[in-house]
């Protein structure tokens, strides 16, 4: 299940099209939410449980950037790139661990930094 804002999987269509033919044996299904929303994280979790049957694993590399010189970012652009990069990966991690402790099965969450902390400006 890859989650992000609707904008972004129809842009990644083809990309995602080509992730779906590659790995034809797995399911691979997108699901439109803000990660910046506790609400709709939780019912999107709730969701996908359902769907899947299980969430047991969740690998969370949400991450956006600026592109913007440090020195002129403004603090609403770091207050957003906080909010999707750091409280969207929390709320998402959290969902996922509530959903694994309501299951009994225990799981997997890895949080990992986007390829976007390897240079600042």
């Amino acid at each position: 299940m890859l989650l992000d804002l609707d904008s972004t999987l129809r842009s990644s269509q083809d990309a995602i099209s080509h992730l779906k033919a590659t790995f034809e044996r797995q399911t691979i299904i997108t699901k439109a939410v803000d990660v910046t929303d506790a609400a709709a994280i939780e019912l999107a979790f709730a969701d996908i449980a359902k769907t899947l049957g299980s969430i047991d694993v969740l690998i969370c590399f949400a991450g956006i950037v600026g592109c913007v010189h440090a020195m002129d970012t403004t603090a609403q652009q770091w207050r957003k790139t906080l909010d999707v990069n750091t409280t969207g990966s929390f709320l998402c991690a959290q969902a996922a661990a509530k959903q694994m402790a309501a299951q009994g099965t225990g799981g997997s969450i890895v949080l990992t930094a986007s390829i976007s902390a390897h240079r600042g400006k």
